[in-house]
């Protein structure tokens, strides 16, 4: 039997950092490639730096091959994510060579547009809506986004839906009640082993710098430590935004009179990211809305101690004791800080311990594919 063939389109890909599902999508691409299946990833340039276009001799519309993955980068369209008109071009012309059309990011037009090829053509359809159906993400430009919901839930509610949680799926089931969804986690691959808790200092957040991530919550927070812990253990947030968004930190901070243990890095990936959670004492994310949280596997995978907000859907490392899960206001995020960074070391090393081991037994994509296997089988079979 030939190898079935899925397509990925995607605003931004690998070896781009530009989001969660950068990364999700390639460690999945791998594995599936490794099964058997033929992975083709169509994505932009956005995210794309010239020492990645070095390392891996990116071009666009060249395509190439990454860890066994077909990508083909087309060019960045000037209005970035709304009109990828590159990509749709591409997927006009290709999209039916494919089996099955693994769809992200319920509110780009390339969304839409596979959605509307895919059927047209009778192709197998998925969608992975990465959160975007929460009610906290939807506060977002709300009117644009019901305007849109109620024009494509005509075309999507034929469509099985991809969730990362139980959560999300009942988020998405207001809008698409008969939808069938397929309710699996997003995996990762398990890194080398780190260091210990003697070896590490500060506080940080990695992530979007944007008002959902509730990083005004944390500031404040880390504003109501004792002197000593501020710093001992300053606060690193590390990634980019709106600059409305960033301005409003670094004011935040300025009012605070936290300017000097308080620090903004920018983006970061790669070895500059792992370095980031390996020596981190404590990563949070205090965000008001999220579908999984991506960067919670990657503190773990690094032996970061994780808090995050009850709004997202890791009470799991409460309940196991491997982590924090509270209320994002200011004063529990302050009382929480406080406990861990003053944590006795053999504690800390063994919930850290415990969450790692707890990430390879739950994520580790290699032992979990067969998750993703089925899933495909059954979208392909029905």
């Amino acid at each position: 039997m030939k190898n079935r063939r899925i397509l990925f389109p995607i605003g931004s890909f690998f070896p781009a950092q530009s989001g969660g599902p950068n990364n999700t999508i390639y460690f999945l691409a791998k594995a599936l490639v490794a099964n058997g299946y033929e992975v083709t990833v169509a994505t932009t340039m956005e995210g794309i730096t010239q020492e990645h276009r070095r390392i891996w001799g990116i071009r666009p519309n060249h395509p190439l091959t990454i860890d066994g993955i077909q990508v083909i980068f087309v060019p960045q369209f000037p209005v970035k994510r709304v009109f990828d008109v590159y990509l749709w071009g591409w997927m006009i012309r290709h999209l039916g060579e494919f089996d099955l059309v693994h769809l992200s990011s319920f509110f780009s037009f390339y969304t839409l547009l596979g959605g509307l090829l895919g059927s047209l053509k009778r192709k197998k359809l998925i969608l992975s809506t990465h959160g975007e159906l929460e009610a906290g993400a939807l506060t977002f430009k709300p009117v644009l986004k019901q305007i849109y919901l109620r024009l494509v839930s005509p075309l999507f509610s034929k469509i099985p839906f991809h969730v990362t949680a139980p959560q999300e799926a009942l988020f998405c089931q207001k809008y698409f009640p008969h939808t069938h969804y397929f309710i699996l986690p997003n995996l990762t691959e398990i890194a080398p082993e780190v260091g210990t808790g003697s070896s590490r200092q500060g506080v940080l957040y990695l992530g979007r710098l944007h008002p959902k991530k509730g990083i005004d919550r944390l500031i404040q927070a880390f504003s109501r430590l004792p002197k000593v812990l501020r710093d001992q253990h300053p606060l690193t947030i590390a990634g980019t935004g709106p600059v409305e968004a960033e301005t409003e930190l670094t004011a935040l901070v300025s009012q605070l009179e936290l300017s000097s243990c308080v620090q903004f890095v920018g983006h970061v990936e790669g070895d500059a990211k792992a370095r980031l959670f390996s020596t981190a004492q404590v990563f949070v994310l205090p965000s008001h809305s999220e579908n999984f949280g991506i960067v919670v596997t990657e503190a773990m995978n690094y032996g970061a101690y994780v808090i995050t907000s009850t709004k997202t859907p890791w009470q799991i490392l409460q309940d196991k004791g491997i982590g924090s899960w509270v209320d994002n206001d200011p004063d529990t995020l302050a009382t929480e800080l406080t406990k861990v960074l003053t944590m006795d070391e053999q504690t800390y090393c063994s919930k850290t311990g415990a969450a790692r081991e707890f990430l390879k037994a739950s994520y580790d994509v290699q032992a979990h594919v067969g998750g993703y296997l089925e899933m495909y089988q059954r979208v392909m079979n029905e």
